[in-house]
């Protein structure tokens, strides 16, 4: 065992070139004054850092940063798409580009596992089909960009590899509802689902439902309520105002 700790910090102190090299590979020009512990941050896992040296900086710190970098890139882009959307369509494509998936399929693409410093429990898991690691390393990586190398290579970086994915979206009709959206965050939060309770607000002399009530639920408490004429637009409405008031992103 201690012979894989070895190795493991052997190849850590020795990863200059080889990951230099693989940020080359990307077609990213690094300056000459770039901080090679900045960008080598940008691939150690929390696990590495914490069971190797308690000084060595993971990139969760680099994760803090990278939704306002990529959230912005994201909505420039749509707000400046030939085909003008309105700003809840423009949300939709927003949240349906910039999630964990998305992210950890970039994350493959690139070949990154190669490259990301773990540890030997997290190495002895499945992680390579853990969407969690791939992303965070994506996350951290969009930061490095934008502290070492600046935002324009960080926007490239974005557009070449993330938003490049919003013609396939679009075209496949893979944009998520608001309800398929507040559903994965708190079952990725809670471990729960949100419940939805519908009410028939106002009915006419015939007892036809003329507006419906949508309230929405977190583990018995309430979050947000909507009233509309028809009961699943009533629904995708009190998920979108969940979402906004949850700052679902």
């Amino acid at each position: 065992m201690i012979a894989k700790y070895d190795a493991l910090l052997e190849d850590y102190k020795n990863s200059d070139e080889k990951i230099i090299n693989y940020v080359k590979g990307l077609w990213i020009t690094l300056w000459t004054d770039f901080s090679i512990e900045l960008l080598k941050r940008s691939f150690t896992h929390k696990s590495f850092s914490n069971d190797v040296h308690k000084k060595l900086d993971s990139n969760e710190r680099l994760e803090f940063l990278w939704d306002s970098i990529l959230w912005f890139v994201v909505a420039d882009n749509l707000y400046h798409e030939k085909d003008i959307m309105q700003e809840d369509m423009m949300s939709l494509y927003k949240i349906s580009l910039v999630n964990e998936k998305i992210l950890a399929q970039v994350a493959r693409e690139i070949n990154a596992w190669d490259y990301i410093f773990l540890w030997l429990w997290e190495l002895n898991s499945d992680w390579k089909n853990k969407d969690s690691v791939l992303s965070d390393f994506v996350e951290a990586f969009i930061a490095y960009l934008y502290l070492d190398l600046w935002e324009q290579i960080a926007k490239e970086f974005i557009d070449k590899r993330i938003y490049s994915k919003f013609s396939e979206i679009r075209d496949n009709g893979n944009v998520k509802s608001p309800k398929s959206v507040l559903q994965e965050h708190i079952q990725r939060k809670y471990k729960i689902i949100p419940v939805y309770e519908d009410f028939e607000e106002e009915i006419d002399e015939k007892w036809n439902t003329l507006l419906y009530r949508t309230e929405v639920y977190v583990d018995g408490k309430f979050l947000a309520e909507w009233i509309w004429v028809n009961k699943k637009t009533s629904q995708a409405n009190a998920a979108r105002s969940a979402i906004e008031k949850l700052g679902i992103k």
